[in-house]
């Protein structure tokens, strides 16, 4: 095969794996859309399969994160051209898992003639858990659609999803090339793949029907969630100290509380940092929000800034806080996950990052405990932003006893764009995982409820004013997954060892005869 029609067909995949994503969300495509990159990089060499590998992860990675590009010219003051670069430079990192399983694929079957059927899917898992990514795109995450297939996840995590994907791709590869070549048609492999797929179904159907009537003893919480729709260039605004902003944006925050307070729920949430101001240290910013929750006779739950002074530095906080109508702050919660380049920059004293860049990321502090806060009988898991897609940092907090999840956000950073679509999405899983239900508010959307079965319902959407009010269903049952972890994960990578060892020891056993005289 030409090197060109190689890349070519890496760049298909790269393109059929936009169509598995938020707003599309086709995610059926995901049991064919790395067959073309798996074709591509048949018999080639390593260093072509590590090309063709980059390709589809730099093209899915690029189309499906454009809106990065507005983040840096709306709120970084980066000019369009090197904000493109500098987004195309993110792209061949943001999914370098699919570029190091593509070229380690070849490594291994070059010295070691493995049936990819039992290589390349837990090669991919290997890849997928291990390697760093700054929004974890794990590619199982996309069959979200697939209602009854993503119970699974209470077993195996959204890694369960993502062996099936590889397992009906690698099957649907491997027709191509016995069909091509007049080899053995894999018979035994598509039987093992539709078994595990009809499994998968009738599993998810009877952990379905199980649930709901577990659901029959459940325990409720009535929760009201806000969405303000005061986007970050307000919010900035009002950090410089702009009275009409800081007036504006508490006003919006009162009327909203105050609306929801008519609905009796247990607890109001409002979205990430929608409290202007150091919590902690004013006092006038404290009376007005323990007077809202009087008002109410209602639990908040907002996000806001707190700080602290360490070793004679002050240090800023990006936190969670729950204040009870009878003027108590029963707890608070600084976010543990930063967001590079959007609460941090690496190296942040290095002389290439703008005096504008630097204002608007801003350098906030690692929180360093996880902590659930007691409300009622219940525990809230309170999540950060994209916290919430974590899933082995959501496994503490449930671990830490987590009974409901509310998660706070600013989506505003990414315009009306696929992220907030994407972020809602990846959020969901983890419902799933634990049977943990999860609430969702975001200061300019997308706002919501997240059930138990993974399910979301009564959305505010993108750019809207509003509150939404639901009663959440609790359940106590602890989960496979929520007992083991990424076991799977684990698993994967112990085959892959032992895969890559025996590469490795062909290697230096085809290196000693070469040298012996």
């Amino acid at each position: 095969m030409k090197t060109s029609t190689r890349l070519l067909l890496s760049l298909l995949s790269g393109g059929l794996l936009t169509l598995i994503s938020p707003p599309l969300s086709i995610w059926y495509v995901a049991f064919f859309t790395l067959v073309p990159l798996l074709i591509a990089i048949h018999g080639a060499p390593p260093r072509i399969a590590l090309l063709c590998g980059l390709i589809s992860a730099t093209t899915a990675v690029f189309i499906a994160e454009y809106w990065v590009i507005n983040s840096m010219t709306l709120f970084g003051g980066i000019p369009y051209i090197p904000a493109f670069i500098a987004t195309f430079l993110m792209s061949l990192f943001g999914f370098f898992n699919l570029t190091l399983f593509a070229w380690l694929a070849r490594v291994i079957q070059k010295q070691r003639p493995i049936p990819p059927f039992l290589l390349l899917p837990p090669l991919y898992l290997a890849t997928e858990w291990l390697v760093p990514k700054l929004f974890p795109w794990y590619l199982g995450a996309f069959l979200y659609g697939w209602r009854a297939g993503r119970q699974i996840a209470d077993i195996t995590g959204v890694l369960g999803l993502s062996l099936i994907i590889l397992i009906a791709n690698v099957t649907i590869y491997l027709w191509f090339v016995s069909l091509k070549q007049g080899s053995k048609k894999p018979i035994t492999e598509t039987v093992i793949t539709i078994l595990i797929i009809i499994s998968t179904q009738i599993y998810g159907l009877h952990r379905i029907n199980e649930l709901e009537d577990l659901l029959k003893n459940r325990r409720n919480l009535r929760i009201s969630l806000v969405q303000t729709n005061i986007g970050s260039l307000q919010k900035e605004q009002a950090a410089r100290g702009a009275v009409g902003a800081v007036a504006f944006a508490h006003q919006r925050n009162e009327e909203l509380v105050l609306l929801a307070g008519k609905e009796n729920p247990d607890l109001i949430v409002l979205p990430e940092t929608a409290v202007h101001g150091t919590f902690t240290q004013s006092k006038i910013i404290q009376y007005r929000m323990f007077a809202l929750a009087r008002d109410v006779n209602a639990s908040i739950f907002f996000g806001g800034y707190h700080s602290e002074t360490i070793d004679g530095v002050e240090v800023d906080y990006n936190t969670a806080f729950l204040i009870s109508p009878n003027s108590e702050l029963v707890g608070h919660y600084n976010k543990i996950e930063l967001l590079l380049f959007g609460e941090y920059l690496p190296f942040p004293d290095l002389f290439i990052w703008p005096e504008n860049v630097k204002e608007a990321v801003g350098e906030f502090k690692r929180g360093e405990e996880i902590k659930v806060l007691p409300f009622k009988t219940e525990k809230i898991a309170p999540l950060i932003c994209y916290e919430g897609i974590l899933p082995r940092l959501v496994r503490k907090f449930v671990l830490e006893g987590a009974t409901v999840f509310v998660n706070i956000s600013n989506d505003s950073w990414f315009g009306d764009s696929a992220a907030p679509r994407q972020h809602m999405m990846l959020a969901a899983w983890r419902t799933v995982e634990h049977r943990v239900p999860l609430v969702r508010s975001t200061n300019t959307g997308i706002s919501g409820f997240i059930n138990i079965f993974g399910d979301i319902s009564d959305r505010i959407e993108l750019n809207q004013i509003g509150v939404s009010t639901k009663e959440i269903d609790l359940i106590d049952t602890k989960t496979f997954y929520t007992k083991y972890g990424d076991w799977l994960a684990k698993l994967s990578i112990i085959l892959s060892i032992i895969f890559l060892s025996l590469g490795v020891l062909k290697i230096i056993r085809r290196k000693k005869i070469q040298s012996s005289p």
